[in-house]
């Protein structure tokens, strides 16, 4: 260990400059974090800062080659491997430390609350962030050929990002499916970085077989891009469902089809609706009281009298409230235009396997609508905004709930349901603060905000007999309601 520290303080009096250099752009995050809408530059800088600190400490004494001094000095690689990380710790992770503290005292977020988010936050950057760049760095001999290799590897995630647009296949990553558990599939591709980068930094320091190990570091790189790009959603739901805080039978949701009017065009966005595309309004019923359904995924099959099917995986799903106990939900699907001109007129029976989240458990704060920012639930932080705007924040992350604003009742007013169901209390980054703003009306003093978490993620298996396609059209629906106006 005292050679480890002698190395250290060695490195240090080499690299007091970009020391320096790294603890002001660390205030600068610190301070942008709190002051300007986007700071994802400053955090983007940053990152480049880091990264160029932790290679020059590599570097210093590089790995790769035969005639460095410190293999004839000699330095055991144990000490030199434990300098180099007492220098990440200590000159690249402290200075990020104190200016995310900083930014939770400047943002007057609670510190005891944001404890978990800044320790998250820390492991994420030193896992994701320092210790690939120090692998890299163990395996080049100096900074050129660092910052080359950092350029083919973005260049090849750009090119290789384009290619899949553009590809006449269609791999999994590249599906419509759960963004609110995507987090799954960016967790699995992380751990098999994390994994390989840190098996080749100890190989690289224990062995210094630098062609075999860069070996080792490609594979690796290549067994997370396939990670990322085959992992199937249906395994990111299941992952989802081992993590449900209650437990909830989907079998005992029932189905049942709903009428014309309750249907929902157009399907995708604003734009034009093609004579296949329908959209069925199912009515699902067994939603536990008390609680809110919302769709993350829709697997249907369309099965025709006379035993053909169509499938379509992550179709468009819309969940709306409706009776007490029971939930609306619009399955929109683009039909396959030959089975729709075969079938369109023939009763058919979908087959749906439903993924559904519940939310409960709704904890609200009735405040006053005034300038300085309150603390509320899961570190969330509301203040008054400008106009008729009321801002909430949080930093870290968005609180993994729904939230509603309310002005004199718990029902209508604004929400934020778009949320990620990560369970890490930080995403990866220096920190950032999320704001989102809700609309109140003129010299309004009061405001209600709920809350509601996620508490059991489930699938259901639906079956909806005779349904006839035709009648859930868009064209239908503009018959249905012509047909309305006329009558009144």
């Amino acid at each position: 260990m005292r050679q480890a520290w002698h190395i250290f303080k060695k490195d240090l009096r080499a690299l007091r400059a970009e020391v320096a250099l790294l603890a002001t752009v660390a205030a600068v995050i610190g301070w942008a974090e709190t002051r300007l809408s986007d700071s994802t530059w400053v955090e983007l800088i940053g990152a480049l800062v880091a990264n160029y600190a932790v290679a020059r400490v590599i570097h210093l004494e590089a790995i790769p080659g035969d005639n460095q001094f410190w293999i004839t000095r000699p330095y055991r690689w144990k000490s030199l491997l434990a300098a180099k990380v007492i220098f990440i710790l200590l000159c690249v992770q402290l200075p990020m430390l104190c200016a995310q503290i900083l930014m939770i005292l400047a943002g007057q977020f609670p510190l005891a609350a944001s404890l978990p988010g800044l320790l998250c936050s820390q492991i994420l950057v030193l896992l994701c962030i320092v210790l690939p760049a120090a692998c890299l760095a163990s395996l080049t001999a100096g900074m050129v050929p660092f910052l080359f290799s950092e350029l083919i590897l973005v260049a090849i995630g750009f090119i290789g990002a384009e290619l899949l647009r553009v590809a006449p296949f269609s791999l999994p990553a590249m599906q419509p499916g759960a963004d609110a558990m995507a987090w799954v599939r960016d967790s699995l591709a992380a751990t098999v970085i994390v994994a390989f980068a840190s098996l080749v930094l100890f190989r690289q320091y224990s062995n210094r077989q630098t062609n075999a190990n860069r070996i080792c570091g490609a594979a690796g790189l290549a067994a997370a891009a396939i990670a990322f790009l085959v992992m199937p959603w249906s395994l990111a739901l299941a992952v989802q469902s081992q993590l449900s805080k209650q437990s909830f039978d989907g079998a005992a949701l029932t189905a049942s089809l709903e009428t014309i009017k309750q249907t929902v065009f157009p399907i995708r966005g604003h734009g034009e609706t093609s004579l296949s595309e329908v959209d069925l309004p199912i009515s699902v019923h067994g939603i536990p009281s008390g609680m809110e359904a919302e769709a993350d995924a829709l697997v249907v099959t369309l099965s025709a009298p006379d035993g053909r099917t169509s499938s379509y995986d992550f179709a468009t799903v819309f969940v709306r409230p409706g009776e007490p106990g029971a939930a609306l939900v619009n399955m929109s699907i683009a039909v396959d235009p030959q089975f729709f001109r075969d079938e369109s007129t023939h009763p058919v029976t979908a087959h749906a396997t439903l993924y559904l989240t519940l939310f409960g458990k709704p904890s609200t704060v009735k405040i006053p609508i005034r300038q300085e920012p309150l603390n509320l639930i899961d570190g969330l932080q509301c203040a008054e905004g400008v106009f008729i705007q009321f801002n909430c924040r949080s930093i870290f992350r968005w609180p993994g709930r729904r939230v509603y604003a309310a002005m004199k009742s718990l029902s209508g007013g604004s929400s934020v349901k778009t949320i990620s169901y990560s369970p890490f209390p930080a995403e990866l980054g220096f920190g950032s603060i999320e704001q989102h703003s809700f609309s109140v009306p003129y010299a309004a003093s009061e405001v209600a905000i709920t809350t509601t978490e996620p508490l059991t993620h489930f699938h259901a298996e639906l079956t909806i007999p005779n349904v006839f396609l035709s009648r859930f059209t868009k064209e239908a629906k503009h018959a249905f309601d012509n047909g309305m106006t006329g009558t009144e």
